[in-house]
């Protein structure tokens, strides 16, 4: 009988990921809903123990990569915010031949785009495009198996696998970082890095695990210039933590603090330096003008309130952002009755890592002294979402979250475990239910098309060709930008998601590049008379254009709303394709 369940295993893992591939390759919603519903078919199975334990990391690789792949593979073209200016520094490294590091963006300090998709777009013969749709997920998709083989040491199989169906679920990995390509790789790095620092089992000497350690740690940083931070941020945490656990509880630390130090400070020598130069210092002078600017805020006094937010330098709930305000209560009486629910359930999950974060300081002899000095500075970064409003402005509340999880996950399937008293409750009543909300099926279910506030996640690849969560481009989206290139139509005036395409081209918006959004409820004074206008084919046969509000916020509204008739009125239509459209400047 193993023996079969044994193979259902296999075909289950070979049958989410083709699934996940046809689903997203022919935009067929029926296949997709039918990947998620095999993957909470296949956790049940494992919460039930009917996957032998040998299978568990296949399930998870095609389970991770289903997840990113129905995104990626939606559209032959880009899906996603940064990854259009991603593609921009990409392809100039393309066209040009070489890496051209002074020009002064973060997006370009990534080598990872910058120098490594291009290279292999070379090497390969494919489109730029195919390396970032393709390529790019396979980095973030080992990282929950890097993840299972680091906590099965420590709490056992079935809660690692759980755990990281948990660090899954979470719809940052799969709503928001698939189009962050430069996180994708560096995150990859980073949890390698972190993974050679906790498995202290390794018959590795300490001089081979340290080069190891710093050789990950560079890759990381150059990859992307968060994730080079957040390596020193790790590593440096744990050496207090460390120090404490090896003279005041006397835990066998087995890590050579001398050694780890040394190599911080290499690392320091070696980011620090390449940070300055690469992109004309722009990485450094972000990185530590975040952190001063948010130190500012923390220590100075109140200054008067003149925009409705609280004041800077005093703690107020309302200084937020929408999704913290989610995570801690604070608009439950504003959502409907799915938003209601979704949060009570984030709710149970935020007290079982609570629990099951006790439980783990108390019992701190069942762990490893370097797996608990990551999951405590995890939680630091936790509480400081919390209590300084303004740190999530140096990433987002959502990826400070998701980076948390990678080592405090755990936490909560021992808190679940510990209250529920069983895996079987906790998968069936918690955990599954949780995902088909992040997962956007209850999003669906409930028909929802209002994205212009958070009340329950949607889905990239269930809800982009009902709802404009996600620029969806056609043929004739990319003939029409072709030729606004080729004939330097500027200024141009378009929508969120039109900039956004266009910006694989030209660069920022701005006046540099001659790109401009239209701004919600100033349509008349963003769009000037002598302004190009872009429509995609979504606008004209819909009638209706996107807008920006926030952080994985979106607000569509009908060209009579939005007065884009009185904007149009007056332009010829220059050039068209299919229904994407030209419409040139005011007679």
């Amino acid at each position: 009988m193993k023996s079969h369940y044994k193979t259902l295993g296999y075909c289950l893992a070979a049958i989410i990921l083709t699934l996940a591939i046809l689903g997203g390759r022919l935009q067929s919603i029926p296949i997709v809903y039918t990947m998620l519903g095999l993957i909470c078919f296949a956790v049940a199975l494992v919460a039930f123990d009917k996957i032998p334990e040998k299978v568990y990391p296949y399930l998870i690789f095609s389970i991770s990569l289903g997840l990113l792949y129905h995104v990626t593979l939606i559209s032959p073209y880009l899906v996603g915010t940064d990854i259009h200016y991603e593609y921009y520094y990409a392809h100039l490294t393309f066209e040009n031949g070489y890496w051209d590091y002074n020009l002064p963006y973060t997006y370009n300090a990534a080598m990872s785009v910058s120098v490594f998709v291009p290279y292999l777009a070379k090497l390969f013969h494919v489109d730029i495009e195919w390396i970032f749709k393709v390529v790019c997920p396979l980095f973030l998709a080992f990282i929950p198996v890097i993840m299972y083989l680091m906590f099965k040491k420590f709490i056992g199989n079935k809660p690692a696998f759980l755990s990281v169906f948990f660090f899954m679920s979470v719809p940052t990995f799969f709503l928001e970082l698939t189009g962050i390509a430069k996180q994708e790789v560096g995150e990859f790095f980073l949890v390698l890095c972190l993974f050679m620092f906790v498995n202290t089992d390794t018959r590795l000497k300490t001089s081979y695990q340290m080069l190891a350690i710093f050789s990950l740690a560079i890759l990381a940083a150059v990859s992307h210039y968060v994730m080079g931070a957040t390596v020193v941020y790790y590593l440096l945490g744990a050496i207090p933590i460390l120090l404490i656990l090896r003279h005041v509880t006397k835990a066998q630390v087995k890590t050579s603090l001398k050694y780890l130090a040394l190599t911080i400070l290499a690392i320091v020598v070696f980011v620090v330096p390449f940070y300055g130069l690469v992109a004309g210092g722009v990485p450094l002078h972000e990185i530590t003008g975040r952190i001063t600017s948010q130190a500012e805020h923390l220590t100075s006094s109140p200054t008067p309130d003149t925009t409705g937010i609280a004041p800077i330098g005093k703690f107020s709930w309302t200084q937020h952002e929408p999704t913290m305000k989610v995570a801690l209560g604070l608009d439950f009486m504003e959502v409907d009755t799915p938003g209601k629910i979704f949060r009570i359930l984030q709710y149970i999950t935020q007290l079982l890592l609570i629990i099951g974060g006790i439980y783990l300081l108390l019992n701190w002899r069942k762990y490893s002294p370097e797996y608990l000095a990551l999951f405590c500075l995890s939680g630091g970064l936790i509480i400081l979402c919390i209590f300084a409003p303004g740190f999530t402005r140096i990433l987002n509340a959502t990826r400070f979250y998701h980076l948390a999880l990678i080592f405090s996950a755990p936490a909560i399937i021992l808190g679940g475990k510990l209250v529920l008293r069983n895996y079987k409750i906790l998968t069936l009543c918690i955990l599954i239910p949780y995902f088909m909300f992040t997962s956007g099926l209850i999003f669906e279910a409930t028909q929802q098309d209002d994205v212009s506030k958070v009340n329950i996640p949607y889905s990239l690849s269930l809800s982009a060709t009902r709802v404009d969560v996600t620029g969806i481009y056609t043929k004739n989206d990319g003939i029409v930008r072709d030729w606004i290139v080729e004939h330097d139509k500027a200024p141009l005036s378009t929508d969120m998601w039109g900039g956004s395409f266009m910006a694989e081209k030209i660069g920022d918006f701005g006046v540099k590049s001659g790109l401009y959004y239209f701004r919600i409820g100033n349509i008349g004074d963003s769009i000037r008379t002598y302004h190009y206008i872009f429509m995609r084919e979504r606008n004209e046969i819909l009638q209706e254009i996107t807008f920006y509000t926030g952080i994985g916020l979106r607000q569509t509204m009908s060209y009579a709303e939005a007065g884009i008739y009185e904007a149009l009125e007056g332009r010829e239509v220059i050039f068209q394709s299919g229904q994407a459209k030209v419409y040139g400047p005011k007679k």
